[in-house]
């Protein structure tokens, strides 16, 4: 379980396991003794076998997409962090060998056998976060509260799922991924229904033109940004500019309204600050040209 009281309060980090067992024999007031290994994961070392190049034959006139695979980018992050650290105490002693961690957990536990799940606290924690408010408005409309997480690789937690609570009521499930390889543990708290987004393409500022041998077409987009809190709102925008895979296409940026660009994902993002009840907008715009004779798969 995940726990937040607000964007200026520590998240508590409660670590639990489910145990199923039907042994045909109850388990009560029993010392329980939790391992992360899996004794049913193949543990043979795999093998990697040649790997041949070959020259690829074309098939159509349509060229490679825009897209390309995204890594992991650097956006603006709020300066607001709370820095005290502090471990719950739970009575748990962890043993830590080379391939896997035990917990074993000194309050007997009862666990009947009857194939049904129980859930047993291992640890709980306290951890510094730095909270901000995220908007990806290209795939959803809403504003995500986030938090961040630093120090997490001294919790010894595996990949599952969490039940988010913000302000003492249950606002749904997320999953935690702690073999991120990033320094922070991001989370995602959930959808915040005060700030409102708008993003759309302004017809008037987008057009199709014919130079010669060539086709550009010009987009131009709007994003619109409200508060209706009664609180100053810090909010981090992402969207995206296409990026070329062949020298051919040339897309040239014409306005980002001060947004900062990854050059590897053509990603954007605005920071802004908004004050009670305060609208803010953002245009982009961007132009992308190719041979008319060619297509461009993506626009």
């Amino acid at each position: 379980d995940v726990k937040a009281k607000d964007v200026t309060s520590l998240v508590e980090v409660i670590y639990k396991a489910k145990v199923t067992q039907n042994t045909g024999e109850n388990w009560e007031h029993t010392k329980l003794r939790l391992s992360t290994a899996n004794p049913q994961a193949g543990n043979v070392k795999p093998d990697i076998y040649p790997w041949y190049l070959n020259f690829i034959m074309p098939q159509t006139m349509m060229l490679q997409g825009l897209n390309k695979k995204y890594i992991n980018d650097v956006a603006p992050r709020s300066s607001q962090a709370i820095t005290t650290n502090e471990m719950a105490s739970i009575p748990v002693s962890i043993t830590e060998s080379q391939l896997s961690t035990e917990f074993s957990i000194a309050i007997p536990y009862t666990i009947m056998s009857d194939g049904k799940e129980y859930q047993i606290e291992i640890q709980s924690f306290s951890l510094p976060a730095v909270f901000e408010y995220v908007a990806l408005p290209k795939v959803d409309a809403d504003a995500f509260l986030t938090a961040r997480i630093a120090g997490w690789e001294d919790l010894n937690l595996t990949p599952g799922s969490a039940n988010i609570y913000f302000d003492g009521a249950y606002i749904g499930e997320s999953y935690i991924n702690p073999l991120s390889t990033g320094d922070t543990l991001a989370l995602s708290l959930g959808r915040d229904k005060k700030i409102v987004i708008k993003r759309e393409k302004l017809k008037e500022l987008s057009s199709t033109r014919f130079l010669g041998s060539t086709k550009e077409r010009a987009f131009t987009y709007e994003i619109s940004v409200r508060n209706i809190k009664n609180e100053l709102v810090t909010l981090v925008v992402e969207d995206q500019v296409p990026i070329s895979q062949d020298k051919e296409i040339e897309v040239k940026i014409d306005e980002l309204s001060g947004g900062i660009k990854n050059e590897e994902t053509g990603k954007v993002f605005w920071k802004i600050t908004l004050q009670p009840n305060e609208t803010k907008k953002i245009k982009f715009a961007f132009a992308v040209k190719y041979p008319k004779n060619k297509m461009v798969n993506g626009l």
